[in-house]
């Protein structure tokens, strides 16, 4: 058929419509392209920067094994595996072979180190790096300078040993930083003597033959930190897991047993953990926001259809069909879509490049808006289009939609039970394998919307109640608009939908972020003992021994410090962590005990040994620190430094407990520090050195470089959702102007003033959307009660089992996205009553006039 009016004048009578939907369209595509766009970067930047923040030894694996006769062929054996597993994951890996402990002289020992490559790592501070072999009896060595200092010796001098060769003393170095992962820790690094041990000694490899100790070789495998991404880090773990079996089943490698130690393998499985997190949170705000623009064009597109309605059903008796219909509302859609997805994604692109994301993803992130807009217009078309052009009964009374509406709130509340059902199987989105369950992730939007359309539902009769009650009351105010809220509530549904949407959207996002700050604090607090913690890099000794420099005498910026040991010992043969630090109160410490120490000890502890309080449990401390003979006084589901299994008590009452004992008393390695200025103290620490130390401030074992992002994306959709949930009220405005224009001749004639019509259209407004924004509140609390201590908890990765969510809110941002969505409703309510006061008090309108 020939068109009987052009489609693009069809469009220009509605522009007010076609401009609301490229905002939805540009909203849509701006927020899910830029948190898209920056949760992939942000998530590869925050591997990085925690891994950069772990301990030495956490960021290394090492396998050592004794040096075989032909080490030559052991070595190239081990390269051999090493260069297919690691290589094929580019991570790099370096060998040494190093010396049990060697007497130099009457009172001290020292190791001896060669490795090939040893100016890599240290510097030369005087002298020169040792030559190959040796002569004349003896070898040369560069030695650390604080081990010289230690022993008393300078550059030039020769020991003699009472065994072995001569040592002439050619160099001395100093590490280039003690912390870097290649020293793995060692405290000789820092400092070049722990009591009587000093070192190391560097030689030549064929020098230690003459040496007379045990050799062993060893492998330390170093992932570098500014390559690492979150794709590679179960590869990697894998790699390195494999090496130790392939060690052992080479014998060219060697037969005396491999070692393999380094917590790489656990801290890659930590970091997959947080990335497994983000991918399980990032999704929420991008779903908010899917489904809120959905529900904003279908109320646009319906907008659009019923204002068309007339010009619809004369179109169609002069032979328009319902493909032609569809095809042209599709075009019209792709129109306005395009356009204002391609804005959208080109502000997306240029946050992502403030932000340092990723612009990737933006052309997806716009295809798949301007697809989504399409296919919602036209299938909305399709069906008004085949509705029959003279309506039966049923279907002008609303009961066919009122039954299709029940029919989808009844399937979309059996997916929500679903979604929350695998959500409290276990617990959170990941599930104990690290894989994320794509059903639960949905579980919060689900559980939003499903609320959105009780609201909806509950909508009508609610008015109709406070219509009931209002009715006592002389006058048409509030009764009138109360009515018309109940009788023809379907106008108002999108707009309700997407005011529960984001106050629900916004308290779901603030209860996280709340519950995961408490749990983040706790968990951190848990791992450093306090604000700052600081490892004295070497053995501290025992009381009675000259006992090291306190790093913290005089300091005024330390509010309280805490000494604490933190030492591996076992029970049986079950291994546990043993604390002893000031600041720990032992419940009933002050009872009979038999001559036994009170501890606290964790259930797993209690569990693994079948103990309960008043039980005794030997503990055996290593390195030589004797056996505690203790008493449970207590349980606790966590302490301190402790992961797993692991007994605490007072500095004070163990020192006095094994002194009494006879036993040796290891003194305390640790300080526990709090602080006004964590990362000042723990920077300021670590750059002046007092005493050799590393200083931790906690906030470096805190998963925020993970899960800031996605919170602060959280927050922009829910900022977005509120957005469109402001186009739909006043998308809603203009439909009641359209839907009612009439009635405001009507309410004229029988009297009522332009301005009490006016207040009458704010009172519909207002009820339908302080309803909603209540309903949206109370939604939100429910939703975020069964959710958002299983997304804290997803999100802080290394959070024992143990420790509890409390629950928490972030009141800031909360109120500040309340208050100004909040301010702009009334803004948009106020801006529709004024512009119904002034109509209804224009003179001479007719009720055909638009």
């Amino acid at each position: 058929m020939s068109e009987p009016r052009p489609g693009l004048a069809r469009a220009q009578a509605h522009a007010g419509v076609f401009a609301a939907f490229a905002v939805v369209a540009l909203v849509v595509t701006a927020l899910s392209g830029a948190v898209l766009g920056a949760l992939g970067p942000s998530g590869a930047a925050a591997v990085r920067e925690s891994f950069a923040n772990a301990a030495p030894a956490d960021r290394a694996a090492r396998w050592q094994i004794r040096a075989a006769e032909d080490a030559a062929g052991q070595a190239e054996a081990a390269a051999a595996i090493l260069d297919e597993r690691l290589g094929a994951v580019g991570v790099p890996w370096r060998r040494e072979v190093t010396t049990s402990a060697v007497r130099v002289d009457d009172a001290n020992e020292a190791v001896f180190l060669a490795d090939a490559a040893f100016a890599d790592r240290a510097r030369l501070e005087s002298g020169s790096w040792p030559a190959p072999g040796g002569g004349s009896g003896e070898i040369e060595a560069a030695v650390h300078a604080g081990a010289l200092e230690a022993l008393g010796v300078t550059v030039g001098e020769v020991l003699h040993p009472a065994e072995g060769p001569a040592i002439r003393i050619v160099g001395a170095w100093m590490p280039l930083d003690a912390a870097d992962p290649v020293w793995f820790g060692d405290p000789l690094a820092a400092t070049g003597a722990s009591g009587t041990l000093a070192g190391p000694f560097l030689v030549a490899e064929d020098a230690l033959a003459a040496v007379p100790a045990g050799a062993y070789a060893r492998w330390t495998a170093l992932p570098e930190t500014e390559r690492l991404a979150p794709a590679d880090l179960a590869g990697i773990r894998e790699a390195v897991d494999s090496v130790e079996a392939l060690f052992r089943a080479d014998p060219a490698v060697g037969t005396d047993g491999v070692t393999a130690t380094g917590g790489l393998s656990a801290e890659l499985a930590a970091l997959g953990r947080a990335t497994a997190a983000v991918g399980a949170l990032a999704p929420v705000p991008v779903l908010l926001l899917a489904v809120a623009g959905a529900l904003a064009v279908q109320r646009l597109t319906a907008l659009l259809l019923e204002s068309r309605e007339r010009e619809t059903l004369l179109l169609r008796a002069r032979g328009a069909s319902a493909g032609w219909f569809t095809a042209h509302a599709l075009a019209e859609a792709l129109l306005v879509a395009v356009p204002a997805a391609a804005a959208g994604g080109g502000l997306a692109a240029a946050f992502l490049a403030l932000a340092g994301g990723d612009a990737a993803v933006l052309p997806s992130v716009a295809a798949a808006t301007v697809a989504g807009c399409a296919a919602i217009v036209a299938a909305a078309t399709w069906i008004d289009a085949r509705r029959p052009a003279v309506r039966d009964g049923g279907a002008a009374s609303g009961r066919v939609r009122r039954g299709l509406a029940a029919g989808i709130a009844v399937v979309l509340a059996v997916l929500t039970g679903l979604a929350f059902l695998r959500f409290a199987r276990t617990g959170s989105p990941v599930g104990p394998g690290g894989t994320i369950d794509p059903l639960a992730v949905a579980a919060p939007v689900l559980g939003l919307l499903t609320a959105s359309v009780a609201a909806v539902l509950l909508l009508p009769p609610a008015a109709a109640a406070l219509a009931g009650r209002a009715s006592r009351r002389d006058g048409l105010l509030p009764v009138l608009p109360l009515r018309q809220l109940s009788r023809r509530a379907s106008l108002h549904r999108a707009a309700v939908l997407l005011t529960v949407l984001a106050t629900g959207g916004t308290v779901l996002a603030a209860s996280v972020a709340g519950t995961w700050a408490g749990l983040d604090r706790a968990d951190t607090l848990l791992q450093t003992g306090g604000e700052v913690r600081v490892d004295l890099l070497g053995d501290p000794g025992y009381a009675g021994e000259d006992e090291p420099a306190d790093p913290l005498a005089g300091r005024e910026d330390a509010d309280r410090v805490a000494r604490a040991l933190v030492a591996p010992a076992r029970a049986g043969s079950l291994p546990l962590v043993f604390v002893a630090a000031d600041g720990i109160d032992v419940a009933g410490s002050g009872g009979e005990t038999g001559g036994r120490l009170p501890v606290i000890v964790t259930d797993a502890l209690a569990e693994a040994v079948d103990a309960e309080p008043g039980d005794p449990v030997d503990i055996r401390l290593a390195a030589g620190g004797g056996v505690v003979a203790a008493v449970v006084a207590e349980r606790r589901a966590t302490l301190p430094r402790v992961d797993g299994a692991g007994a605490a008590v007072a500095y004070d009452d163990f020192a006095t407990h094994q002194t009494a004992a006879g036993e040796r008393v290891p003194l305390p390695g640790e300080r526990w520090v709090d602080a006004e200025d964590p990362a000042a103290l723990a920077a300021e620490l670590n750059r002046e050195q007092p005493v050799p130390l590393v200083a931790r401030d906690r906030q470096e074992a805190s998963s925020a470089p993970f899960t800031g992002p996605v919170l602060a994306a959280l927050f922009a959709g829910a900022a977005g959702t509120a957005a469109l949930a402001l186009l739909g009220l006043i998308a809603l405005g203009a439909a009641l102007a359209r839907e009612r224009h009439a009635e405001t001749l009507v309410l004229r004639a029988v009297g009522l003033p332009a301005r009490a019509q006016g207040r009458s259209r704010a009172i519909e407004l207002g009820v339908a959307f302080a309803g909603a924004a209540i309903l949206g509140v109370v939604a939100g609390l429910v939703v975020s009660a069964a959710t958002a201590g299983g997304l804290a908890r997803a999100a802080v990765a290394t959070a024992p089992a143990d420790l509890a969510a409390a629950p928490g809110f972030a009141w800031w941002p909360w109120l500040a996205i309340t208050v100004v969505f909040a301010a702009a409703a009334i803004l948009v309510i106020r801006t529709a009553s004024a512009r119904l006061s002034r109509e209804a008090a224009r003179p001479g309108i007719r009720p055909e006039e638009p």
